[in-house]
C-alpha cells in the first residue's frame, strides 16, 4: 500500500455528499461559461490547431487560454 503525498479533500464524504459536491461544481461552471461565435480567417484556425496539436490540447482551449493571458495584460496596463 502506498502512502498518498496529499490529504485526500473528500475523505469522509458518503457517496451522496461526494456526488452532491460535484454536481454543484459542474453547475456553477455551466453558469460562469457562454457560448460564443467568432470567424477566423482559415489560416489563423489552421495555425492554432496545429499548435494544438501539438501542445496535446483542444483548438479551443487553446484559443481561451490566448484570450485569458491577453486580457490579463491588458488589464496589468491599465
Amino acid at each position: 500500500m502506498t502512502t498518498a503525498r496529499f490529504p485526500d479533500p473528500y475523505e469522509g464524504l458518503s457517496d451522496d455528499e461526494l456526488d452532491r459536491h460535484f454536481s454543484e461544481l459542474i453547475a456553477d461552471n455551466r453558469q460562469r461559461q457562454r457560448s460564443v461565435s467568432i470567424r477566423f480567417p482559415d489560416e489563423l484556425l489552421e495555425e492554432l490547431r496545429q499548435i494544438a496539436d501539438q501542445l496535446g490540447v483542444r483548438y479551443q482551449t487553446l484559443i481561451k487560454r490566448l484570450l485569458e493571458q491577453d486580457v490579463a495584460r491588458l488589464r496589468a496596463h491599465r
